[in-house]
């Protein structure tokens, strides 16, 4: 009979070793600053009594999620901000800006019919309807009467002055331009470029101008009365500024005498995305307590805030998930003359740079997790003992193979 192959040890593999975080974070860091250190190799496991293994496989860089609050900081001018990381997104509409620069830079007229997508549910239409020299521009957005109401007309009307027309059918907005009738020097085309650009952020900014100089009649009548002499009602500030850009989900914006209050009500129709919403926020809490001092306050609640109770319209939950509320608090040292267009720019795309980063952050773990699993499915592969086929003989003198 052919002797039996003898049986292989079973194959061990030993697991990896947990990482300790250093004393420093243990006493006093955010999560997200914790997993940074789990996947850079450091040393331990728990924190906040929280398990962080399945975190400990990425190997990602250097912590970014403190450029979260360095763009809020960005605007107090604060000086001690950690390295930014992350992407910022842009405040201009690039199609439009690249469409732009190319017909003002003298190339050939043609005609153009193209429309461009921006966040938020924005759409333009790019078209020359009647001539190759003359482009049209128009724009759909879903709260423009509400912006009407607050002053988007006299924002538009100083942004655009003679260039604004008859407006496009299907649409709210429009401005033309005659390429042969453009500005004399290059500046002042790339002036104009970067106007046009701008256009869903200047008619979207109509509602913050409103708030600032609210802020600077209420604080003015304050100034004249102390804490104790203030008549009742003083301190409750204007009203709320309702703008809903999307479908279930608004900014609010309330002036008072010391601060402006924006908030945005933001949709979570994923339970993950709340659990990263909530370490994204927290970061921006942690940040602020011990680097930047000077940027705005931030909140995150699940329940309407004090200023929006009441308000027709506004709930915990709505049709496809359930709402998340983010106060910003800008201070008055936020509402300078010189640092108000850039705050407006910053917090108009907050919500977009909010769930960009949650979806890219998802998507880089579950990149990093098929990674690891496939690094250890090939030491698993190779790992296998080769077969090896050897010859032996009877006792009659025939011959087997028998494989090892």
């Amino acid at each position: 009979m052919p002797a039996r192959p003898q049986r292989q040890p079973p194959l061990h593999v030993p697991r990896p070793s947990l990482p300790v975080l250093p004393t420093r974070l243990r006493k006093g860091c955010c999560d997200l600053e914790a997993i940074y250190y789990l996947a850079n190799g450091r040393k331990r496991r728990i924190y906040r009594g929280r398990t962080l293994t399945a975190l400990k496989s990425l190997q990602l860089p250097s912590c970014p999620f403190h450029s979260v609050a360095a763009t809020c900081s960005s605007r107090a001018g604060s000086t001690n901000v950690p390295p930014a990381a992350m992407l910022l997104l842009d405040y201009q509409n690039v199609l439009i800006q690249s469409i732009l620069t190319e017909r003002f830079s003298g190339a050939t007229p043609q005609s153009i019919d193209q429309v461009v997508s921006d966040f938020d549910g924005v759409q333009f239409h790019i078209s020359t309807p009647s001539s190759k020299t003359q482009i049209l521009i128009s724009l759909s957005i879903k709260c423009f009467r509400e912006l009407v109401q607050y002053g988007a007309e006299e924002v538009l009307q100083r942004e655009y002055g003679n260039y604004i027309t008859a407006t496009e059918a299907g649409y709210d907005f429009s401005i033309l331009v005659d390429l042969e009738n453009l500005p004399s020097t290059p500046e002042e085309r790339e002036e104009l470029v970067r106007r046009i650009s701008l256009l869903k952020r200047n008619v979207m900014a109509a509602p913050f101008e409103k708030a600032y100089e609210q802020f600077s009649q209420l604080s003015q009548e304050a100034s004249k009365y102390t804490s104790e002499s203030a008549p009742q009602g003083a301190d409750e500030g204007g009203e709320v500024m309702a703008i809903h850009y999307r479908e279930e989900e608004a900014i609010y914006i309330k002036a008072s005498s010391d601060r402006v209050t924006v908030i945005f009500s933001t949709m979570f129709t994923d339970a993950v995305d709340r659990i990263f919403a909530k370490v994204f926020l927290q970061e921006f809490v942690d940040a602020r307590r011990r680097a930047i001092q000077n940027a705005p306050q931030v909140l995150f609640r699940s329940d309407p805030p004090l200023e929006l109770q009441g308000l027709k319209g506004v709930g915990k939950t709505g049709e496809k998930g359930e709402m998340g509320f983010i106060t910003f608090v800008l201070f008055p040292r936020h509402l300078t003359q010189q640092r108000r267009d850039e705050v407006i720019s910053h917090i108009q795309t907050f919500r977009d740079y909010f769930h960009y980063h949650i979806k890219a952050s998802k998507a880089y773990i579950h990149s990093r997790m098929r990674r690891r699993t496939a690094d250890f499915l090939q030491v698993l592969n190779r790992a296998r003992p080769e077969t090896e086929e050897r010859e032996r003989k009877t006792a009659s003198g025939r011959t087997f193979r028998v494989q090892g």
